[in-house]
């Protein structure tokens, strides 16, 4: 057979590109300046052949057309991991995700990939390592200078964590975190923050028990963002009193063990952490409820008359009704 005749056989042998035609067609809608129909299309070839990291960069490239940067910061991001080669994706990753100010992690992200890039000898890179790397050098140098000094607040602490974590220095980070949050406990989210530091060193236990502890009371937000970082599951007594351990005023968190370990039958356990809420708190009339029954229910009524006495004489009016019934009142 010719060697023409052997082309010819051999391209027909071979499939088509089945994101041939939706390219095509965004390439054409690129050259129009219809930047979100060519979207569409990207769209569909990726659909067609997704594990093609070229496609992916010109879509992360139409998205910065039309201003839409955290789409085309995501689309950046899967070229790379499909590519990981492509040094060009990485550096336009990366100075895209360091213009992401407000998410903490892009910064530190942008940081790791310049100077994995730099390493290599790109003086693009380079340059770019040290326009992130010498302020947070010089930041960590200028809290710590300050707190020396004797500026042992809140914002010292949370500030020097906050550069220490972004310049990839999670034991001075999770240090300072931790400082902060004990100056002022009612900042959950420093919780979440410290939580998260201690899961990237692989400190699992001591990561759980923060985020367990920001998990319960406190702010909504926090609460939500620990509850994304714990496992998907309900935690052990033991991840309770790990959470207790570290956070021991954290009322919420102990009747929920309380709750917990009546469930287990486990009553001696449970009547004992009533019994540290309602010692601690005399407003937590709910604790206070729980435990006078626990001691009535055994026979121990005039142990149990003080606590249904507080309970009586509080502004719970549906927790004083059921007093009332257990005691058989009006």
């Amino acid at each position: 057979m010719p060697l023409a005749a052997c082309a010819c056989a051999l391209a027909l042998a071979q499939p088509p590109d089945p994101a041939y035609a939706p390219l095509a067609r965004a390439y054409e809608l690129l050259r129009s300046k219809s930047y979100d129909a060519a979207v569409a299309a990207f769209q569909q070839a990726i659909a067609a052949a997704p594990a093609r990291a070229d496609i992916r960069k010109d879509l992360a490239y139409t998205y910065l057309k039309t201003g839409e940067n955290s789409l085309a910061l995501e689309q950046f991001r899967e070229a790379m991991r499909l590519d990981p080669a492509d040094t060009q994706v990485a550096l336009e990753f990366a100075f895209l995700a360091n213009e992401q100010k407000d998410v903490r992690s892009s910064v530190t992200e942008a940081r790791r990939i310049f100077d994995r890039i730099r390493r290599t000898g790109n003086p693009v890179a380079e340059q770019a390592f040290h326009n992130i790397d010498d302020p947070l050098a010089a930041g960590i140098d200028r809290w710590l200078h300050a707190i020396a000094l004797g500026s042992d607040n809140f914002s010292a602490h949370y500030e020097l964590a906050t550069l220490a974590e972004q310049r990839d220095q999670p034991a001075l980070a999770a240090e300072h975190y931790e400082k902060a949050w004990r100056l002022l406990p009612a900042r959950r989210s420093v919780l979440v923050d410290l939580g998260r530091v201690w899961q990237a060193m692989g400190l699992t236990e001591a990561a759980n028990a923060a985020l367990l502890a920001a998990s319960r009371g406190g702010e909504p937000r926090a609460a939500e963002m620990a509850r994304e970082l714990l496992p998907d599951r309900y935690p052990y007594v033991s991840e309770f009193r790990r959470a207790l351990a570290f956070d021991p005023a954290n009322a919420e968190l102990r009747r929920e063990l309380a709750y917990l370990l009546l469930r287990m039958n486990q009553q001696t356990e449970a009547e004992a952490e009533f019994r540290i809420l309602a010692d601690t708190d005399a407003s937590d009339l709910l604790s206070a409820t729980q435990l006078a029954f626990l001691l009535y229910g055994r026979g121990e009524r005039a142990a149990a008359q003080p606590l249904f006495d507080r309970v009586l004489a509080g502004d719970d009016e549906e927790l004083a009704n059921r007093v009332r019934a257990v005691l058989r009142m009006p």
